[in-house]
């Protein structure tokens, strides 16, 4: 009578979440499948990949770059699509569209990229502290600039950050910066993105407004140089990746090794997604990244480690949605093994890379072993021809 009465109420709850979805549940594909393929039916199409680049310094440092990218495709003629939410991160979704927000950067500073001892930086370089700009649609100047508000306080809660201190007097408009080079690119026409970028960025210097050609939005930046990054801005940042700090890349982003660093940047993007083809179909790029360098002998380690001994923390698997899960290791001009052989080898700025796949092979086992440093040579540094420098002085109150 017991098992009778059990299976008349699982049948139960079967039918009531059945009537209350409209799906039938035992054919709903489980959360881990990719979106690209069970949301296809539906006109919305979802991709996330996953990349860390590592990058041996001559100094002995090591640089970790960390970029996900999350990519949302709707068609053009069904805008109601944008409110579908299932890789891409819905706070940041319903945010963009609260405030029309066209295209919109964040980025957190702490430390001062040495170019001289490093190299170029792989993000954009920016002051210390927080910053972000953003092109924001409005019918007045006064509309544009209470989106603008918004923007910055709905932020400012998202990242535990202090962002509703920009106001009016730390507010700007740039007129010829932040070309529509940031604008971002469809994965499938990737391969024409360099053309692109060059002669937009040609075409939008020239402009004397604070609008971008091609943007209805006005250009607004703001910055606080004092603010602070630790790991509470770190913990709502993680929370926005799809599989979080429970597997993939995002595994490695442990706060104890990324805040005893010599440089930390973190930040996110959000663009539109340009396709080079007439295909009716539109959609949205959010990259979110995190660059640190890191010096292995302050974690007590010398001159052979792994990737997991230097972050303290393992990947058994890659994020399960991802559709590409990589690590690139950029080979230094000194002697440095690396182990185990990587599934392929290619050319990043000029280098040698090994490229790992994360989804068949573990990221935490790759492992370095370096010459003495008695008997390496000094490597010969890629500068640039032109250099700039700012220097400000002062005293005070």
């Amino acid at each position: 009578m017991q098992l009778l009465w059990r299976i008349l109420q699982i049948a139960g709850w079967y039918l009531l979440a059945r009537a209350v979805t409209g799906k039938n549940i035992a054919t709903t594909p489980p959360s881990h499948v990719n979106s690209s393929s069970s949301n296809s039916n539906r006109g919305v199409s979802e991709t996330f990949t996953e990349d860390l680049v590592v990058k041996p310094l001559q100094d002995g440092k090591t640089l970790l770059h960390f970029e996900f990218r999350t990519e949302q495709i709707f068609a053009m003629d069904n805008q109601e699509l944008r409110h579908h939410y299932h890789l891409f991160p819905r706070q940041i979704g319903e945010i963009a569209l609260q405030n029309n927000v066209e295209e919109l950067h964040l980025s957190f500073t702490q430390g001062n990229w040495r170019q001289g001892s490093w190299g170029y930086p792989p993000v954009s370089s920016q002051g210390v502290g927080a910053e972000v700009f953003a092109w924001i649609s409005g019918a007045t100047q006064e509309e544009s600039l209470d989106k603008w508000k918004g923007l910055t306080n709905a932020l400012s809660g998202v990242f535990c950050a202090s962002l509703n201190f920009i106001g009016d007097d730390n507010t700007s408009m740039p007129q010829l910066a932040f070309n529509t080079s940031t604008r971002g690119k469809r994965s499938s026409s990737s391969s024409s993105s360099s053309s692109s970028s060059s002669s937009s960025s040609s075409s939008s210097s020239s402009s004397s407004s604070s609008s971008v050609p091609g943007r209805r939005g006005v250009l607004r930046h703001g910055f606080l140089p004092r603010e602070n990054v630790c790991t509470e801005n770190l913990t709502p940042w993680v929370k926005q990746l799809p599989c979080q700090a429970k597997s993939g890349l995002g595994v490695l982003l442990n706060p104890h090794r990324l805040y005893n660093m010599d440089f930390h940047s973190m930040g996110m993007s959000l663009a539109p997604a340009v396709s080079a083809a007439d295909d009716g179909q539109t959609g949205l790029v959010y990259k979110q990244h995190v660059t640190v360098v890191l010096n292995p002998r302050t974690f007590g380690l010398d001159r052979n480690w792994t990737l997991g001994e230097l972050m303290d923390r393992g990947v058994d698997a890659a994020c399960p949605v991802a559709t590409s899960s990589t690590v690139r290791v950029v080979m230094p001009e000194s002697e440095t093994r690396v182990l185990p052989t990587p599934m392929r080898k290619e050319t990043l700025g000029g280098q040698d890379t090994y490229v790992y796949d994360i989804q068949k092979q573990n990221a935490s086992e790759i492992r370095f072993e370096f010459a003495d440093s008695t008997n390496k040579k000094e490597a010969q540094q890629r500068l640039p021809l032109v250099e700039a420098h700012r220097h400000v002085n002062g005293h005070g109150g």
